[in-house]
Protein backbone atom coordinates (compact mmCIF):
# COMPACT_ATOMS: atom_id res chain seq x y z
CA UNK A 1 0.00 0.00 0.00
CA UNK A 2 0.87 3.59 -0.54
CA UNK A 3 2.00 5.67 2.62
CA UNK A 4 0.75 9.03 2.80
CA UNK A 5 3.39 12.12 2.87
CA UNK A 6 3.48 12.83 6.26
CA UNK A 7 2.78 9.92 8.09
CA UNK A 8 5.27 7.71 9.95
CA UNK A 9 5.19 3.97 9.02
CA UNK A 10 2.34 2.84 11.98
CA UNK A 11 0.85 5.73 12.24
CA UNK A 12 -2.70 5.52 11.37
CA UNK A 13 -2.79 9.82 11.24
CA UNK A 14 -1.11 12.31 9.27
CA UNK A 15 0.43 14.94 10.95
CA UNK A 16 1.64 18.40 9.69
CA UNK A 17 4.95 19.90 10.82
CA UNK A 18 5.66 22.01 13.65
CA UNK A 19 7.28 24.71 11.82
CA UNK A 20 9.23 27.77 13.62
CA UNK A 21 5.85 30.11 13.85
CA UNK A 22 3.81 26.85 15.24
CA UNK A 23 6.35 26.59 17.79
CA UNK A 24 6.46 30.03 18.81
CA UNK A 25 2.71 30.01 18.85
CA UNK A 26 3.08 26.21 20.94
CA UNK A 27 5.34 28.73 23.62
CA UNK A 28 2.97 31.28 24.02
CA UNK A 29 0.06 28.98 24.75
CA UNK A 30 2.24 27.09 27.28
CA UNK A 31 3.49 29.99 28.80
CA UNK A 32 0.27 31.10 29.36
CA UNK A 33 -2.12 28.80 29.95
CA UNK A 34 0.18 25.70 31.84
CA UNK A 35 -0.96 26.92 35.23
CA UNK A 36 2.25 25.25 36.98
CA UNK A 37 5.27 26.91 36.09
CA UNK A 38 7.00 24.12 36.63
CA UNK A 39 4.87 22.24 34.02
CA UNK A 40 5.68 25.13 31.62
CA UNK A 41 9.07 24.89 32.16
CA UNK A 42 9.48 21.45 31.18
CA UNK A 43 6.97 22.08 28.43
CA UNK A 44 8.81 24.78 27.02
CA UNK A 45 12.11 23.30 27.38
CA UNK A 46 10.93 19.82 25.51
CA UNK A 47 9.55 21.91 22.81
CA UNK A 48 12.72 24.01 21.86
CA UNK A 49 14.54 21.06 22.05
CA UNK A 50 12.52 18.94 19.96
CA UNK A 51 12.17 22.33 17.35
CA UNK A 52 15.97 22.37 17.19
CA UNK A 53 17.17 18.77 17.34
CA UNK A 54 14.53 16.96 15.10
CA UNK A 55 14.55 14.30 17.97
CA UNK A 56 12.37 11.56 19.02
CA UNK A 57 10.23 12.87 21.90
CA UNK A 58 10.56 9.89 23.68
CA UNK A 59 14.34 10.55 22.82
CA UNK A 60 14.12 13.50 25.37
CA UNK A 61 13.89 11.28 28.82
CA UNK A 62 17.86 9.96 27.73
CA UNK A 63 19.17 13.78 27.88
CA UNK A 64 21.63 14.80 30.20
CA UNK A 65 22.66 17.77 31.82
CA UNK A 66 26.26 17.05 30.25
CA UNK A 67 24.56 17.19 26.97
CA UNK A 68 23.31 20.17 27.22
CA UNK A 69 26.39 21.98 28.62
CA UNK A 70 28.36 20.30 25.38
CA UNK A 71 25.25 21.53 23.31
CA UNK A 72 26.23 25.06 24.86
CA UNK A 73 29.76 24.88 24.04
CA UNK A 74 30.17 22.83 21.30
CA UNK A 75 26.78 23.27 19.37
CA UNK A 76 26.57 19.65 19.04
CA UNK A 77 26.43 16.60 21.29
CA UNK A 78 26.08 12.78 21.36
CA UNK A 79 22.87 11.20 21.88
CA UNK A 80 23.39 7.70 23.87
CA UNK A 81 22.66 4.10 22.03
CA UNK A 82 19.81 4.07 24.47
CA UNK A 83 17.16 5.25 21.73
CA UNK A 84 15.17 3.68 19.22
CA UNK A 85 17.95 2.90 16.94
CA UNK A 86 20.49 1.69 19.61
CA UNK A 87 22.45 3.82 17.81
CA UNK A 88 24.43 6.88 19.35
CA UNK A 89 24.19 9.71 17.39
CA UNK A 90 25.19 13.50 16.95
CA UNK A 91 23.17 16.25 16.79
CA UNK A 92 24.23 19.62 15.75
CA UNK A 93 23.08 22.69 16.93
CA UNK A 94 22.41 25.97 14.71
CA UNK A 95 23.38 29.58 15.98
CA UNK A 96 19.83 30.14 16.61
CA UNK A 97 20.03 26.85 18.66
CA UNK A 98 22.78 27.76 20.63
CA UNK A 99 20.83 30.68 21.89
CA UNK A 100 18.04 29.64 22.99
CA UNK A 101 19.87 26.35 24.61
CA UNK A 102 21.51 28.95 26.60
CA UNK A 103 18.28 31.33 27.53
CA UNK A 104 17.08 27.92 28.82
CA UNK A 105 19.81 26.27 30.48
CA UNK A 106 22.82 28.45 30.89
CA UNK A 107 21.77 29.67 34.22
CA UNK A 108 20.51 26.56 35.98
CA UNK A 109 23.37 24.29 34.59
CA UNK A 110 27.75 24.90 34.80
CA UNK A 111 30.39 22.82 34.90
CA UNK A 112 30.20 21.80 38.43
CA UNK A 113 26.85 20.22 37.83
CA UNK A 114 26.33 16.61 37.51
CA UNK A 115 26.93 15.59 33.94
CA UNK A 116 24.73 12.64 34.43
CA UNK A 117 21.55 13.78 35.97
CA UNK A 118 18.68 13.56 33.70
CA UNK A 119 17.17 16.78 32.49
CA UNK A 120 13.45 15.48 32.56
CA UNK A 121 13.32 13.68 35.60
CA UNK A 122 10.36 13.45 38.90
CA UNK A 123 11.10 16.38 41.65
CA UNK A 124 12.30 13.27 43.27
CA UNK A 125 15.29 12.78 40.97
CA UNK A 126 13.25 9.17 39.42
CA UNK A 127 12.91 8.98 35.72
CA UNK A 128 9.53 10.43 34.51
CA UNK A 129 7.03 7.51 33.20
CA UNK A 130 7.61 7.62 29.31
CA UNK A 131 3.90 7.39 28.41
CA UNK A 132 2.54 9.83 30.95
CA UNK A 133 5.56 12.31 29.59
CA UNK A 134 4.48 11.76 25.66
CA UNK A 135 1.15 12.39 26.94
CA UNK A 136 2.08 15.52 28.39
CA UNK A 137 3.65 17.08 25.26
CA UNK A 138 1.02 16.21 23.03
CA UNK A 139 -2.21 17.16 24.75
CA UNK A 140 -0.75 20.95 25.45
CA UNK A 141 0.26 20.55 21.92
CA UNK A 142 -3.40 19.65 20.49
CA UNK A 143 -5.04 22.07 22.82
CA UNK A 144 -3.15 24.92 21.21
CA UNK A 145 -2.32 24.05 17.72
CA UNK A 146 -5.32 21.48 16.95
CA UNK A 147 -5.39 17.77 16.48
CA UNK A 148 -3.34 17.39 13.57
CA UNK A 149 -0.57 18.23 15.55
CA UNK A 150 1.51 16.03 18.20
CA UNK A 151 5.33 15.90 19.06
CA UNK A 152 6.33 14.00 15.91
CA UNK A 153 5.43 17.16 13.95
CA UNK A 154 8.52 18.28 15.28
CA UNK A 155 10.82 15.64 13.57
CA UNK A 156 8.34 15.79 10.45
CA UNK A 157 8.95 19.93 10.24
CA UNK A 158 12.78 18.93 11.05
CA UNK A 159 13.04 16.38 7.95
CA UNK A 160 11.03 18.27 5.70
CA UNK A 161 13.32 21.58 6.13
CA UNK A 162 16.59 19.81 5.78
CA UNK A 163 15.39 17.78 2.60
CA UNK A 164 14.75 20.95 0.92
CA UNK A 165 18.62 21.39 0.90
CA UNK A 166 19.91 18.40 1.93
CA UNK A 167 19.99 15.02 0.29
CA UNK A 168 17.70 12.50 1.78
CA UNK A 169 21.36 10.75 3.13
CA UNK A 170 22.53 13.12 5.11
CA UNK A 171 19.05 14.01 6.61
CA UNK A 172 18.84 10.42 7.32
CA UNK A 173 22.09 10.41 9.29
CA UNK A 174 21.09 13.55 11.27
CA UNK A 175 17.77 12.44 12.50
CA UNK A 176 19.04 8.93 12.93
CA UNK A 177 16.74 6.75 10.57
CA UNK A 178 18.95 3.67 8.67
CA UNK A 179 16.85 3.30 5.90
CA UNK A 180 16.55 6.48 3.76
CA UNK A 181 12.87 5.76 2.76
CA UNK A 182 12.18 5.93 6.19
CA UNK A 183 13.42 9.92 5.69
CA UNK A 184 11.18 10.29 2.83
CA UNK A 185 8.25 9.46 3.97
CA UNK A 186 8.74 13.06 6.39
CA UNK A 187 8.54 14.89 3.24
CA UNK A 188 5.90 17.40 3.66
CA UNK A 189 5.63 19.70 0.96
CA UNK A 190 3.11 22.56 0.85
CA UNK A 191 1.36 23.52 -2.45
CA UNK A 192 3.25 26.78 -2.56
CA UNK A 193 6.22 24.92 -2.05
CA UNK A 194 5.68 22.92 -4.74
CA UNK A 195 4.68 25.58 -6.80
CA UNK A 196 8.31 27.18 -6.18
CA UNK A 197 9.94 24.19 -7.22
CA UNK A 198 8.36 24.03 -10.07
CA UNK A 199 9.08 27.78 -11.09
CA UNK A 200 12.59 27.15 -10.55
CA UNK A 201 13.05 24.34 -13.32
CA UNK A 202 9.91 25.04 -15.85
Amino acid sequence: SIMAIGRPKHSTVARLPIDKELHETLLMYVNQQVVKDSIADKLTKAYTILHHTGMRASELLQIDIGMILDAIKNAKFSLNNKTKTKKTRLIILTKNGVFDFKSLFEMEYDESSNRAEKIFKKKNAGPLNKQAFLQLLNNNIKKSLGNLYSSHSYRQAYCTDLLKVAPASQVARLVGHANVQTTLRYDFNTESDLLATLEKVR
